[in-house]
C-alpha cells in the first residue's frame, strides 16, 4: 500500500511538471512566432481600375504594434485596423506584374511579411499590322545578327557566337564595309545602340557590356549588369533600353548604368516573353519576339503592346535566297532618312526594307 501511495505521488508530480513545462513551452513558442497576415486580392484584372484587398493579421501570441501596406515596394499607408478591407487607387499600379505587401510587427519586435502578386492587363486589344517588302539588299549570310541600327546613313550591326562576334559599320545599299570591330572570343556579342557619340554593345551570358567611341571604334569603357543574360539594346535619346529575354524591358542611365525604371510587356490577353532585338521609334519600342515572325510595337511609357506586326513568310523568302540554313528573324533598324523599317535575321542573306500596312494602307512606324 505504501509503495502504491509513492507511485501515485510520483505520477501526480510528473503530470504537474509536464503541464507546467508544456505551458511554458507553448508560451515561449507563441511569443517568438512571427505574425501572419491573410491577404486576399483578385488574381488578375484590367489596368485602370481600383483594386480591392482584404487584410486580416493574426498575432500568433502577443499583440500587433503596427502594420504597413505597400504596393510595388512603395509604402501606401499605416493600417489603422488589423482586420480590414482597403480600396487601392488605380494610380498605384502598372501594367503587368505588381506586388502588394503587408508588414506586421508585434510588440516584441517580431515582424511578419506577406506578399501577393497581381497581374494587370491592358484594356485595349493591339492592332494587327502586315507588311510589304519595298526593297531588299545583300546581307552577309555569315552574320549571326544580334543588333541593328542606323546612324548618319551607316548601318551598325552587332553579331554573335564565340569567335564571330563583331561590330560592323556598313554602307547598307551596296554592302561596303566601313569598319569591323572584333569582340574577344570569350564573349558572345548581343544588342547594340548609339548614344552620345558612343556605341554600346551587350554580351550574352557574361553580364558585361562594352562602350566604344563611335568615330574611332576604340573601347572607352565597360559596365556590368545583374541580368543573367543580355539580349536587345536601343535608346530613347536619354536612356539605354535593354531586354534580357523575359517580358521586362529595363531603362538604364548611360552615365552610370543604373536602372532608372522598368516596364512589363503585356497586351489585353497575354504576357510577351522572349523579347529580343529592340528599336526605339517615336516613343515606341519595336521588339522581335524570339522564334516567331512577329514584331511587337510597345508603348515605352507603360509596356502596353499596341500593335503586332506579322512578318509571316519573310523567313521563308530569306531561306529561298540562301545556300545554307538560316536562323530566326532578328534585327530591326529604323532609317530616319526615308521613314522605313529595315529587318533581317541570323545568317540571312538579305536585309529587307519594309512598309507597315493596316487594311492594305501604309502606316508610319
Amino acid at each position: 500500500m505504501r509503495r502504491m501511495r509513492q507511485l501515485s505521488t510520483l505520477y501526480f508530480l510528473m503530470i504537474i511538471t509536464s503541464l507546467l513545462f508544456g505551458n511554458i513551452s507553448c508560451k515561449t513558442t507563441s511569443n517568438t512566432r512571427k505574425p501572419v497576415t491573410v491577404l486576399r486580392l483578385q488574381k488578375q484584372s484590367i489596368l485602370g481600375k481600383d483594386v480591392s484587398v482584404s487584410i486580416k493579421i493574426l498575432p500568433k501570441g502577443g499583440q500587433i504594434e503596427k502594420a504597413s501596406l505597400y504596393v510595388n515596394n512603395v509604402k501606401v499607408k499605416e493600417l489603422e485596423s488589423f482586420e480590414c478591407n482597403e480600396t487601392l487607387s488605380k494610380d498605384l499600379f502598372r501594367l503587368g506584374k505588381n506586388s502588394v505587401r503587408v508588414e506586421a510587427q508585434k510588440d516584441n519586435g517580431k515582424t511578419g511579411i506577406t506578399r501577393k502578386d497581381l497581374v494587370l492587363f491592358a484594356s485595349n486589344a493591339p492592332e494587327s499590322l502586315n507588311y510589304r517588302v519595298v526593297k531588299s539588299y545583300d546581307h552577309s549570310p555569315e552574320h549571326f545578327t544580334e543588333g541593328l541600327e542606323f546612324n548618319d546613313g551607316l548601318l551598325y550591326e552587332s553579331t554573335g557566337e564565340h569567335g564571330t562576334s563583331f561590330i560592323y559599320k556598313t554602307k547598307y545599299h551596296n554592302g561596303e564595309i566601313v569598319s569591323i570591330t572584333p569582340l574577344d572570343k570569350t564573349f558572345f556579342g548581343e544588342g547594340l545602340t548609339l548614344l552620345n557619340g558612343n556605341v554600346f554593345q551587350l554580351t550574352y551570358k557574361k553580364q558585361k557590356a562594352f562602350v566604344y567611341d563611335n568615330k574611332t571604334m576604340k573601347q572607352v569603357g565597360s559596365f556590368s549588369y545583374s541580368n543573367k543574360e543580355g539580349w536587345g539594346l536601343t535608346n530613347n535619346g536619354k536612356e539605354l533600353i535593354m531586354s534580357d529575354g523575359s517580358s521586362t524591358i529595363y531603362f538604364l542611365d548611360p552615365t552610370n548604368f543604373q536602372e532608372t525604371r522598368r516596364i512589363h510587356v503585356f497586351s489585353n490577353q497575354r504576357e510577351f516573353i522572349h523579347l529580343n532585338e529592340l528599336e526605339f521609334v517615336n516613343d515606341y519600342i519595336y521588339a522581335n519576339v524570339w522564334t516567331t515572325e512577329d514584331i511587337v510595337k510597345i508603348d515605352s511609357r507603360t509596356g502596353e503592346v499596341v500593335a503586332i506586326i506579322s512578318l509571316t513568310g519573310l523567313s521563308r523568302s530569306a531561306q529561298m535566297e540562301s545556300k545554307k540554313t538560316i536562323d530566326v528573324m532578328n534585327g530591326i533598324a529604323y532609317n530616319p532618312s526615308d521613314n522605313y523599317l529595315y529587318v533581317t535575321g541570323k545568317y540571312w542573306p538579305k536585309l529587307y526594307k519594309i512598309e507597315l500596312l493596316k487594311n492594305g494602307k501604309r502606316v508610319n512606324p
